[in-house]
């Protein structure tokens, strides 16, 4: 029942409603966004950011408390990157009708995703992330396109796009 209410719901509803008919009720979706179940808040949520970012990366979840992972925090919010928590049921259920479809596997344990805002951080991102001890990238996405581990070191040694233009 969860899973056909959310793929039911529109990404940006200000006023709709959605009947279920085995309950027989109606959740009506209005400017009064409270009043929706949170998991299903939470999915929506999920989706616009997968909908509004360039890409992201999916590592094993890190425990940002920690005084070894201080530099990489400080770097991820100079690069305006956005780091979430997630639980893996609600991620999958995001990513359900989308082109992602495929990294819905990946989402069987606590994992961190890295939502960046454009392509040319990716490079710097990825070389960063696989800088770190103890951080463990899965898999990633960039510009519709999905990114297998490989994928992700190849893309971290790609050159920084300021350093390509200062070459040429």
């Amino acid at each position: 029942m969860f899973r056909a209410l959310v793929q039911r719901l529109p990404l940006a509803a200000t006023q709709a409603s959605i009947t279920v008919p085995q309950r027989g009720f109606k959740i009506r979706l209005s400017n009064q966004i409270s009043k929706l179940p949170l998991k299903v808040l939470h999915v929506r949520r999920l989706r616009e950011e997968v909908a509004s970012h360039q890409g992201f990366f999916v590592m094993q979840s890190v425990d940002w408390s920690d005084p070894d992972w201080k530099p990489l925090k400080e770097d991820l919010r100079k690069m305006k990157v956005r780091g979430r928590h997630v639980k893996n049921t609600l991620m999958r259920v995001a990513l359900e009708q989308t082109q992602y479809r495929a990294l819905m596997p990946i989402f069987n344990g606590p994992n961190t995703v890295l939502f960046f805002p454009s392509v040319e951080i990716a490079s710097k991102l990825a070389a960063r992330l696989l800088k770190q001890q103890n951080c463990v990238v899965f898999a990633g996405a960039l510009a519709n396109t999905i990114l297998d581990v490989e994928d992700v070191r190849a893309l971290a040694s790609v050159a920084p796009y300021e350093r390509s233009v200062a070459e040429i």
